[in-house]
């Protein structure tokens, strides 16, 4: 696209240079000072110079194209930046391009007419975010640098950074059994899922016995059944701050939080791509969208913690006068999912057992519960287990162990 907007700005030396106009032109017309009009012709020549050349409308057309609009936390990601110009000649120009927080200068070198000319940025993958990359803005100043004209030239281009994910084959079906459930990996004399026939034992009930193959095979066979169990998964993630500051760093801490991020996402994605009902929720704010595994990785890549006292925002990190406990917010969510066959709580080590507690009693007893705290790797050498009520607990720093997590839990 072509330039949309301009803005001329005079520079610290462009302003000097106009008070020193000023100051020519009263000395000449107030104390007849010869000097002084000779300083003012000379400043009003330079800026009408400047001007007639920074003026000059910038006839080329910017497309910023990343390597992908999705990438994952930690991946390389490049994005290019491709310059067309226009049916005249440019003169070489600054491309200004912010990258998230800060902002990236490509200086354009002189084009002809119709030439294309490409430069390539690294882009910032190392933290998970939303990262806006652009609009690039064309600055372009005069040879005495006494102004600077900046035009945008392209749009504003969106990059999600999704946190990693395992799919750990969490079960969560729970303990009651739903003639509409899922089918568990538990066989069962009695249900409605058939599984497969087998031999007769003293005791089976001889209601399912299958008289057809019994005639067949001289021997009497029954029907065996796969249980089939109510699937309604609740995953809470703990989005307070102060839950993860048990970590003997601020870095740790940051760690910490965003393991709880990958891991409740992995056990959201989980369950999407198995078409299982989840609810992926947040101490604070709005449940994230599972509609698909897009839609919750994109969301992921949004969610910020909240600071309860007034530090300043850092990282992605948000401020916030009030939020619930994590017992509050198990409450909110079985208002909302009161039929739940799972509850999973993914918190961090600032968070005391009474704290855990409270969140475990919250959960029905005919739901399983699983409370999980994440530390820095640094602070976490092994997976150690804990049982809150009748809940399963679990602390880890690594996301390799959702999948032993999984198991232990079945």
């Amino acid at each position: 696209m072509t330039g949309r907007s301009a803005r001329f700005l005079p520079t610290a030396a462009g302003a000097l240079s106009l008070a020193g106009l000023v100051v020519g032109i009263l000395l000449a017309l107030v104390w007849n000072w010869e000097g002084g009009a000779v300083m003012a012709l000379i400043l009003a020549g330079c800026w009408l110079c400047g001007i007639v050349m920074v003026f000059r409308t910038v006839s080329y057309r910017v497309e910023i194209a990343p390597d992908a609009a999705r990438v994952v936390v930690g991946r390389d990601c490049d994005a290019v930046v491709t310059v067309h110009a226009g049916r005249q000649a440019n003169p070489p120009t600054v491309l200004q391009i912010p990258v998230g927080e800060s902002t990236a200068a490509v200086p354009v070198p002189r084009l002809r007419p119709g030439q294309i000319w490409r430069h390539s940025i690294a882009l910032p993958t190392h933290r998970r975010q939303v990262l806006t990359l652009g609009p690039a803005t064309a600055v372009r100043a005069d040879p005495l640098q006494l102004m600077t004209r900046t035009t945008v030239v392209s749009d504003a281009v969106q990059i999600y950074v999704h946190p990693t994910t395992v799919l750990p084959g969490y079960d969560a079906t729970g303990l009651l059994r739903d003639i509409e459930g899922v089918q568990a990996p538990r066989l069962s004399p009695s249900d409605v899922s058939f599984h497969a026939l087998r031999d007769y034992v003293p005791g089976d009930d001889r209601r399912y016995i299958h008289w057809p193959t019994t005639a067949r095979t001289g021997r009497m066979m029954v029907r065996q059944f796969e249980e089939t169990r109510r699937f309604q998964h609740a995953v809470l993630l703990d989005t307070r701050w102060e839950s993860y500051r048990g970590s003997s760093s601020r870095r740790g801490a940051r760690e910490a939080a965003e393991l709880a991020v990958s891991m409740a996402i992995s056990v959201g994605l989980d369950a999407v791509h198995q078409d299982r009902e989840v609810g992926v929720w947040l101490t604070r704010g709005a449940p994230l969208p599972v509609a698909s595994a897009r839609t919750l990785l994109d969301a992921a890549a949004e969610v910020e913690f909240v600071e309860d006292d007034d530090g300043a925002r850092t990282g992605s990190t948000a401020t916030s006068t009030s939020t619930e406990s994590l017992a509050e917010s198990v409450h909110r969510i079985l208002r909302e999912q009161p039929q739940v066959s799972a509850v999973t709580v993914f918190t961090g080590s600032g968070v005391d057992t009474e704290q855990l507690r409270r969140a475990a009693q919250r959960i029905p007893v005919t739901a399983t519960g699983l409370l999980v705290q994440t530390l820095a790797p640094a602070d976490a050498d092994r997976l150690s287990r804990f049982q809150l009520e009748h809940a399963h607990g679990v602390r880890t720093g690594q996301l390799r162990d959702l999948l032993r997590i999984a198991e232990v839990v079945r």
